[in-house]
């Protein structure tokens, strides 16, 4: 029939759809640890022997703070699905309450024995109603989850935008710091050249403050 058709499409679009969402929080995952080991020797250079250490501990603490919130999101879709599901499998109920309205506004009761079959009707009715009441409780609940979902998506964007940032500043300064090496280098060869007979050992090339002392 058309509405189970379009159940059956509603079904296979949730599931691509929690497919999509897990597939997006692995790979977040996966760049995160990738790039984490590529930047601790830009780092290194960056920020110098005595903050490197403080720096990467801080940079380790908001990675981990990253990824508890990833597994924070798996379980809330997990979670939500949960809640889908059983919305889904009390949804007979209220349609069995529209049922019982409408057949209510076209009965004429013209019998006793049809009063009491109707009250019948109507008690078991009001114990449907118990079922639907959770229904529309764990709807709120679902809605409440999804609200903490795309809090925390909009959380991995912004980290994700941070550590993008972390790693550009950390190429540019390291840029720049292997082209001051190469000047400072060039500049204590020249002085070199010029002064050979002080009789000073050479400073070696991974060692430019001393090198920058040699110059005058």
């Amino acid at each position: 029939s058309l509405l189970q058709k379009r159940r059956e499409d509603m079904e296979v679009h949730k599931a691509m759809k929690r497919q999509r969402e897990v597939k997006h929080i692995s790979n977040i995952s996966r760049n995160l640890a990738q790039s984490s080991s590529c930047m601790i020797v830009s780092l290194y250079i960056l920020f110098g022997f005595q903050d490197f250490e403080s720096t990467l501990r801080a940079l380790r603490i908001h990675k981990n703070e990253l990824i508890e919130k990833f597994e924070d999101t798996k379980a809330l879709i997990k979670e939500r699905d949960c809640l889908g599901k059983r919305v889904q499998k009390n949804a007979i109920y209220p349609h069995y309450l529209d049922k019982v309205v409408q057949d209510l506004r076209s009965i004429q009761f013209q019998e006793a024995r049809q009063v009491m079959s109707r009250y019948g009707t109507l008690m078991l009715t009001q114990e449907d109603l118990v079922p639907t009441t959770q229904q529309n409780q764990d709807s709120t609940e679902k809605a409440r989850l999804q609200s903490q979902l795309d809090k925390a998506h909009a959380e991995g964007i912004i980290w994700e935008s941070r550590w993008a940032h972390i790693q550009n500043t950390a190429a540019k300064k390291t840029l720049l710091l292997c082209t001051i090496k190469m000047a400072t280098i060039n500049l204590y060869q020249s002085v070199c050249k010029r002064a050979k007979d002080t009789g000073d050992l050479p400073v070696a090339p991974e060692d430019p403050p001393k090198q920058l002392e040699k110059v005058p």
